[in-house]
């Protein structure tokens, strides 16, 4: 959040800041996206259930649990924030991360670095996901880098699609 506290993404509402890779940024929307099924990323000290689809910044690119664990992975090379994740630090210096819609090159604000995660079966469980204003991602508790499942198409009305390349 805002003062540098967490907080159950489900009790997060619009107005509220999240910490991005390009600083605090304003949560736009909350959703609640109903039972999915879960993976339980762990990170050092930490454990974070995400959907099988919400995708994550690894160092290859912003993939989903499902993407990792077709090629039988099951521990991945994540970026997180790097003053929110413990454990051993591996900085990325000169980091650049792909927008996931636009593949345009972005440098963060924040330091990031690299943690290997174990992927296991979390079961079924309600999800939730938010948007951020001028950014397609938010942090969580674990320093993991979530990308925004909702589709930034969504944002646009009908007239302006005819002008999106």
């Amino acid at each position: 959040m805002g003062d540098g506290s967490f907080q159950p993404i489900e009790t997060i509402i619009p107005g509220a800041q999240v910490a991005t890779l390009q600083g605090m940024r304003t949560v736009t929307k909350t959703m609640r996206i109903g039972k999915r099924k879960c993976w339980k990323v762990q990170l050092v000290g930490k454990s974070i259930l995400i959907s099988e689809n919400h995708r994550v910044l690894t160092t290859f690119s912003w993939l989903s649990p499902v993407e990792l664990t077709k090629n039988s992975w099951k521990e991945v090379p994540l970026v997180v924030l790097d003053r929110i994740a413990s454990g051993k630090r591996v900085r990325l210096s000169r980091f650049f991360y792909s927008h996931p819609y636009s593949g345009e090159s972005l440098l963060p604000v924040e330091k990031v670095r690299t943690q290997w995660a174990l992927l296991t079966s979390g079961g079924e469980e309600e999800v939730h996901d938010l948007t951020v204003a001028e950014a397609n991602h938010y942090i969580t508790a674990g320093g993991l880098v979530c990308q925004n499942c909702y589709d930034e198409a969504s944002h646009f009305s009908r007239s302006q699609f005819r002008f999106i390349a």
